[in-house]
């Protein structure tokens, strides 16, 4: 007589264990690594800093709230376990300095700084600046131009500002005269000549030219020559310039979020070097009347093209 073998279904007993072992095999390498930990660094001594960190995390609470982030003053950040996988995200020029000083092997992600203050020599690295790239400054005044006698785009800056003069010489404008003013001259008396022919001026972030007493003596000058002022900050619109170009601080600290969660995921910066947020483009109508120029509507938060 045949023995009658026993058999046993294995596909019913093996199913659950398999497909939990591709559930587990897909949650630990599909699933982002966060190795890192994200830290938003305040300095005490600059204003704008604790108002900034507070929109950045706000944007990244409400974009993602499975992001962690820790906020700490820069003069705390001995203290807290910092690790070289970490994110570090200094805000204004005292917190980047001193982290670019002392943690040179960290990803970093500064904000709220100038062109001037990022890091030198220094890979891994990215910056959401203040500051507006020149070719977005000249862009709505050359209409504006167009049917007038004076025609030239006039730029004045600091012989040793070499980003701005490193950024003028790649721009493709005809009209655009650069007026490099070393330190020790006196920026109103050596712009005086070049106003003549000037249709517009254009105003960076350079403090030798564009604070105190010589910016106010610039602005005088350009409102006699009737000269259209161009500044990188809303301020200027009070004080006599025909069109302001700035981002606001929400929208530097939504670049800034989005840059972060980016990082999050993916554990690497987006990209390096100097980073562009949103702006806004107003005019002043008072000075547009005086110039007798038409002006555009204001255009608030345009998308950056970078």
């Amino acid at each position: 007589m045949l023995n009658r073998c026993k058999t046993t279904k294995h596909k019913n007993y093996l199913s659950p264990y398999l497909l939990l072992s591709i559930s587990l095999f897909f949650l630990l390498f599909s699933a982002p690594n966060h190795a890192g930990n994200v830290y938003l660094i305040t300095s005490a001594d600059t204003k704008i800093s604790i108002e900034a960190s507070q929109k950045i995390g706000k944007h990244l609470t409400q974009t993602d709230p499975s992001i962690s982030f820790n906020v700490v003053d820069i003069n705390d950040l001995k203290k807290s376990a910092i690790t070289t996988d970490d994110l570090l995200v200094p805000i204004g020029t005292t917190a980047s300095q001193k982290v670019n000083q002392n943690y040179s092997d960290n990803p970093v992600l500064a904000s709220f700084i100038s062109t001037h203050s990022t890091p030198k020599n220094r890979t891994n690295w990215a910056a959401v600046i203040t500051d507006q790239p020149l070719q977005r400054l000249i862009s709505p005044v050359s209409p504006l131009l167009k049917h007038r006698y004076k025609k030239d785009i006039l730029l004045t800056i600091s012989s040793d500002n070499t980003h701005v003069l490193d950024e003028s010489k790649k721009l493709n404008v005809d009209n655009l005269k650069t007026v490099a003013i070393p330190a020790t001259e006196n920026p109103a008396k050596k712009i005086g000549p070049h106003l003549y022919k000037a249709g517009a001026l254009i105003a960076t972030n350079d403090k030798h030219i564009w604070t105190g007493e010589n910016a106010r003596w610039m602005l005088y000058q350009a409102y006699r020559n009737n000269v259209s002022v161009v500044g990188y900050s809303k301020k200027f619109l009070k004080a006599g310039a025909l069109i302001a170009i700035y981002s606001t601080i929400e929208q530097i600290a939504f670049t800034t979020a989005q840059q972060i969660e980016y990082w999050y995921t993916h554990q690497k910066l987006k990209r390096n070097g100097v980073i562009y947020s949103n702006y806004n483009i107003e005019y002043n109508k008072k000075i547009a009347r005086t110039l007798k120029i038409q002006v555009p509507e204001n255009k608030f938060n345009v998308e950056s093209d970078q």
